[in-house]
């Protein structure tokens, strides 16, 4: 981390015409600035383990009132608000590290404090509008349409008018039960009504006393790919690892892995090479990146599922519903 530290430090100087960053107290002041620099480790550190956001914890607003205080300082040519300091910060640090692919977890810390491309919601998560998290950069949406024969969530159908509405990709998912296959089945594609452009998932995690099996999994997931003519991506955690111990299945492995796990660095079930969607946060547990999204609220305890797509907008809207 140290290399980092020297490399972006480096950087920063070019912010304030070359002046050397300084630690922040009152002894050590930019020359002719009122106001103290901040440093580069303290600055790396918190952009490393906090959003943007001033109300984050009491750490957090410590970080950012310093921000703010060197926001101030007019003699130098710097952002003139914390936030845009922040980001110019982040900006500089992706140049530093573009040229050391090897540092992957430090560019996956780096990428996930921007707004996930991908969420995930149901029913019991508040929205307040879709254009103002299309704006931040939100891409995709994955909505609970179903559960087990008979569930259906009432709010999948006018959400998703309001998500195409605000030119956000569509996703549907189905809770998996103990229920014959078959008629979960009929009971998600007739809900959910997916369209060719339409993602569609199946959700295989813990179900106390009505769990679905491996069997069962495989068993909806060869139907849905019979009535639609694709497979669906397979969202799963511990549930998916405890079944399959060390084994890899090669049904399994022909359908994209949504993985969930709140912690990193992500390890994928040996069916699969790689994930291809991380739910890295319910909006409590994992990495302490980005959990908020504009115009989201989340649940009641204004809780966010995040999820991490490892590429770009136009490489996640080609492979999207395929």
């Amino acid at each position: 981390m140290i290399r980092w530290v020297e490399a972006i430090e480096k950087q920063l100087g070019k912010i304030g015409e070359q002046t050397p960053l300084t630690h922040l107290t009152d002894e050590n002041r930019t020359e002719g600035c009122d106001q103290p620099w901040i440093n580069a480790p303290l600055l790396l550190s918190w952009t490393l383990s906090h959003p943007l956001d001033p109300h984050a914890d009491f750490n957090g607003r410590r970080a950012f009132a310093h921000l703010q205080n060197a926001s101030r300082c007019k003699k130098h040519s710097r952002p003139s608000t914390p936030i845009k300091l922040a980001q110019e910060v982040k900006k500089l640090m992706a140049t530093v590290i573009s040229s050391n692919p090897s540092d992957a977890e430090l560019q996956l810390q780096l990428q996930l404090q921007q707004i996930p491309m991908v969420i995930d919601l149901s029913h019991g998560d508040g929205v307040e509008s879709f254009e103002q998290a299309k704006s931040a950069g939100l891409i995709g949406v994955i909505h609970k349409a179903t559960t087990g024969a008979t569930g259906r969530d009432d709010q999948y159908a006018p959400r998703r008018t309001q998500a195409h509405d605000a030119g956000l990709l569509w996703g549907a998912y189905h809770w998996g039960t103990s229920a014959p296959a078959e008629e979960q089945v009929e009971n998600f594609i007739s809900w959910a009504a997916p369209d060719a452009n339409t993602l569609v998932a199946l959700d295989l995690e813990a179900t106390l006393g009505n769990q679905m099996t491996l069997d069962l999994a495989k068993q909806f997931c060869q139907m849905l790919f019979e009535r639609l003519g694709r497979r669906p991506v397979i969202y799963s955690g511990s549930t998916l690892k405890d079944d399959l111990g060390v084994s890899a299945d090669p049904f399994l492995a022909q359908h994209r892995l949504w993985l969930a796990q709140y912690g990193a660095p992500p390890k994928v079930q040996k069916s699969w090479e790689d994930f291809w969607l991380w739910q890295y946060t319910d909006g409590e547990s994992g990495p302490a990146m980005c959990r908020t999204i504009p115009g989201i609220l989340g649940d009641t305890q204004h809780r966010i599922d995040c999820n991490y797509f490892p590429g770009d907008a136009s490489t996640l809207t080609s492979q999207w519903a395929s």
